[in-house]
Formats: C-alpha cells, structure tokens, sequence
C-alpha cells in the first residue's frame, strides 16, 4: 500500500483501539507503548495531531535515539519498531509475550481508544490473567476442607464441560479421535459427525460455542462466518484462527505466494471489520507466537523427507510436496510478515 494512501486510511479511521497519535514525544508516550504491548499491539504515530492532522515531526537520527532512549523505560524489553513514513515516524509496539509490561509510570492497558493507568486490585487481577499468579495455586489458609468442600457444587463444575460434537470431512481423522477418547475416558462426551464444513446437519441454534482453528480459510472466511452463524444460541461464542498479514508492505516473495494459495488474506484490522459485518461482536483476540509453526514446520518438514521417495514419478504428490517445502522455506525466511491470529467472537443478538 503507498504511503500516502496509507496515512489517510489511518486518520480517516482515527484513533482507536490499535492506533494513537501523538502530535510530540511528550511523556505519555511511553504509557501508550506500554498500554498496546499489555492489550493486542498496535502503532503510535508521531506527527499527527489528536484531532488526525498530519503535522510533521523530526525524524532525523537523534531525535529517533531519544525514542529508544523512552522506550528503554519499558520492562520487561519489548522489541518495538521504528519506521520513517516521509515527516511522520510509526512506532509499532507488537502483542506482548511477555505480559505484564510496566514503565516508569506504572502498569497501562489500551481501553477502547484510551490508555489506562491500572490501580492495585487491576495489578493482580492482571497477573493472573497473565498466568503469573494462578488463581487455583494460591493457597487459602482460611479454608476448612471438611466445612467448606461442598461436593455438589465440584460435581457440577466437572460437568460445565458439556458435549462435544466433532465434525471432519475424513472418518478415519474421526475414528482416531474416539480412540484417543476412550483411552483418557471423556468418549461418553463426545459426538462424531463426518460432514463438510460448508454443509452441516445441525439444527439452528444447536451449539454454545463453535471452535475452528486453521480450517475456515477451506471454505472462505467470510462465507464461513455467515454460514456457522446459523448453528450459535444467541450470544454464543466463535473461536477460531484466521491467516493474517503483520505487516503493511509483505515481501513480494510473500505476497506471490499468498495471492497463489490464498488471496483473501487481509491484515488485522481489515479481519476484524469482516467479523464485524458477519454479524459478531469481537471479544478479544492475540497473535500465535512464530514458535508454534516451527514446531509444526519441524514436523512437517520431516515427514515431507520421510515420504517423497515412496511418490517418485508420481506429478500429484511431488507437486504437494515441492508446495510444502516452498511453504516452510518462505516462512523461515519471513516470520514475522503474516501468520496466524486467534479469534474469539460473541454472536449479536440483533442480527
């Protein structure tokens, strides 16, 4: 996307849960780094002012040192980006792994279009959420077992799980699972259905939750969405992962490889207003970290080895399995330029 285009896109869109302006380098920058890398990421933009007038900033070599000379104040260390759009400089703060982040001022989190100072009690509460402080690990030395255990209410907890009805175009991808199933003893639980995702036998407003995670790009996202909608109680819930671009301008080695095997990627932003027009509120959403598709790379890549002497001569298969090693090698050599983002997403009542 130029430039220019870009720019006006942003400030047409204004300020927002994943965009800041900020006329100066002033001392709340740092709070808004540090509010984006404890919620989802985003980018504050030097040079325009609140109101989405592009102003203009220095963007010369010192005045880009006094940015990081700021962001040195965020712990624990976040690789942000810094990058020069003609008179104006774009700082991309990533979706932290490493949550909480603090600065000098405190603990921040992005509320709305807002940056958040949090008080004590929001502190703990997210630590926890965070997994730093585990709710069930902390030990209440008030607790009398034989007065405060009550069975009944443990028996309903262990029951929240409901069914599961799990559904796979491929009955023997079915049948593992029940294997799998009966060996951990939940198979009393589970539902098989070997069906196509865009022609389910379900009754209309069957499911609470529907959870989907590197399929619904099979039958197109949007479509997907609109067509599932259909199978959710009102205000049930959708979680699922959907290719995304992490970058505005893709390597044209990339971006020749997404427009062949799917072009329907779109950044974040463009994802969310797609969710949003299919009828869901977006709840939350996070990046899966690069570490996952190694993991699933290394495998791949392996088993890829492992067969391609057994399908010699064979154009089909040799054709699957050049597209896999051109797959992993893209990856390795742009990790950081698109990937998977998980979604979670509330039906609206009024659709």
């Amino acid at each position: 996307m130029k430039m220019n285009r870009w720019i006006e896109e942003i400030i047409e869109a204004g300020e927002g849960y994943l965009i800041e302006f900020k006329e100066s380098l002033d001392k709340s920058f740092i709070e808004e780094v540090c509010a984006f890398a404890n919620s989802s990421g985003g980018k504050v933009i030097l040079g325009v002012s609140d109101r989405g007038v592009i102003k203009g900033i220095n963007t010369d070599n010192n005045f880009r040192s006094r940015i990081q000379d700021s962001l040195r104040q965020l712990q624990p260390y976040l690789d942000v980006g810094i990058e020069v759009k003609d008179n104006l400089i774009v700082v991309g703060v990533p979706d932290g792994n490493d949550k909480p982040y603090a600065c000098s001022r405190g603990f921040f989190i992005r509320n709305g279009a807002n940056s958040q100072k949090l008080t004590r009690n929001e502190i703990i509460e997210f630590f926890q959420k965070e997994g730093r402080i585990r709710f069930d690990e902390l030990k209440n030395d008030k607790a009398v077992f034989e007065t405060d255990f009550d069975e009944k209410a443990f028996e309903n907890f262990l029951n929240l799980t409901g069914n599961i009805t799990a559904t796979d175009i491929y009955q023997p991808f079915l049948d593992k699972l029940m294997e799998n199933a009966v060996k951990e003893g939940f198979d009393d639980r589970i539902t098989t259905v070997c069906a196509s995702m865009d022609d389910l036998p379900f009754e209309a407003g069957e499911f609470d939750i529907i959870w989907s995670e590197g399929s619904i790009f099979v039958i197109g996202f949007e479509k997907g969405l609109s067509y599932w909608k259909q199978f959710l109680k009102d205000e049930g819930y959708i979680a699922l992962t959907e290719s995304t671009w992490f970058t505005d301008e893709p390597s044209s080695e990339v971006l020749q490889f997404w427009q062949d095997c799917y072009p329907d990627i779109k950044s974040i932003p463009d994802t969310e207003k797609v969710i949003m027009a299919a009828g869901y509120d977006l709840i939350d959403r996070f990046k899966l970290p690069a570490s996952t598709w190694y993991d699933f790379y290394s495998h791949l890549e392996k088993r890829v080895d492992d067969v391609s002497d057994n399908y010699k001569g064979n154009t089909d298969a040799e054709t699957i399995l050049s597209f896999n090693r051109k797959e992993i090698k893209i990856f390795r050599e742009h990790p950081d330029e698109y990937g998977y983002t998980f979604f979670i997403l509330q039906k609206k009542t009024n659709k």
